[in-house]
């Protein structure tokens, strides 16, 4: 533990890229609860701009809305300075602002240029461009992407449907910063009782954007579906699944969880569920609400002993 008040920015990184015209989360670590901070930006020992003047030490962080216009350069900075005591000084490390973003894939790239965000086959695209793109859709394609690297920059993307036979280079994909994401169709595959085209692990946004989500004949044991306000259509069938969380995701009305490896789940608190499959899996228990029991349940296929 470390002795006496302090504060450590964690964030920015060594040489961590930052994209203009993003926010981006400044954030500390200190035990310090009763002062204000200021907040500054600085480059290349200059002092840019005042980014806050009265931010609550406790928040342990700030979001920062980079300028859409802010230069590319590697010797920025953030300063953080005690409002009661100025000559408390805390700086991160370098940064960069660089308005490109790395896309390592020639077809995922060429599916930017055939849209008119992008004009040549060098692995990066200006991120100004990326933010046009609102729906990204390709499928039964000749030449398929391999490595997804950068889509998670794509910050504007509604629809993000990609079903491509191929085998991908990732098995880990992280979504979160996708926060006005809709519609998720990002389905494996199984060839020869082998998983292809699948992921191990997805994280998903957590945006109360999100209505349908399709993610079938994934290598995928547990995933979170909580706390979506208006998600209304899961689509799971044909995995790996042990564990699906649907606490406080109340507007479901179709969930599909067939051929999964769940032995128990928790639908009680959804409130319409009009169809519901859940065969296949070795199940002992579904947890349903008193109202669920009274009511019809015509279209939900389940095993006679669950």
């Amino acid at each position: 533990t470390k002795d006496g008040p302090y504060l450590t920015i964690i964030a920015p990184t060594l040489n961590q890229v930052v994209s203009p015209g993003t926010n981006f989360n400044i954030s500390w670590e200190t035990n310090i609860t009763d002062k204000t901070l200021t907040i500054q930006h600085w480059n290349d020992g200059a002092k840019v701009t005042d980014l806050s003047t009265d931010t609550n030490i406790s928040n342990n962080s700030f979001s920062w809305a980079v300028p859409s216009d802010a230069s590319n350069s590697k010797t920025n900075q953030i300063k953080i300075i005690d409002n009661s005591n100025t000559s408390n000084i805390y700086e991160s490390a370098l940064f960069e602002i660089n308005n490109l973003i790395y896309v390592p894939d020639d077809a995922f790239e060429q599916y930017l240029i055939d849209l008119d965000l992008d004009d040549v086959l060098d692995d990066y695209i200006s991120s100004s461009q990326a933010l046009k793109l609102t729906v990204f859709r390709r499928t039964n394609v000749e030449t398929p992407i391999k490595d997804l690297t950068g889509l998670d920059k794509f910050i504007n993307i509604e629809e993000l449907s990609f079903n491509e036979n191929s085998n991908l280079k990732m098995r880990e994909v992280d979504f979160s910063t996708l926060i006005k994401l809709k519609k998720i169709t990002l389905n494996g595959d199984i060839i020869e009782d082998r998983f292809t085209n699948s992921f191990n692990s997805i994280i998903l946004p957590k945006t109360e954007t999100l209505e349908y989500v399709s993610l079938q004949k994934h290598n995928i044991k547990d995933i979170d579906l909580s706390n979506y306000p208006n998600l209304n259509y899961i689509n799971l069938e044909g995995g790996s699944y042990e564990n699906i969380d649907l606490t406080n995701s109340a507007k479901i009305s179709q969930l599909n969880v067939r051929n999964n490896s769940l032995n128990s789940i928790d639908i009680s608190a959804i409130q319409n569920l009009a169809q519901f499959y859940i065969t296949e899996n070795p199940l002992k228990c579904i947890k349903v609400s008193q109202n669920q029991l009274d009511s019809s349940k015509t279209n939900w296929d389940k095993p006679p002993n669950a």
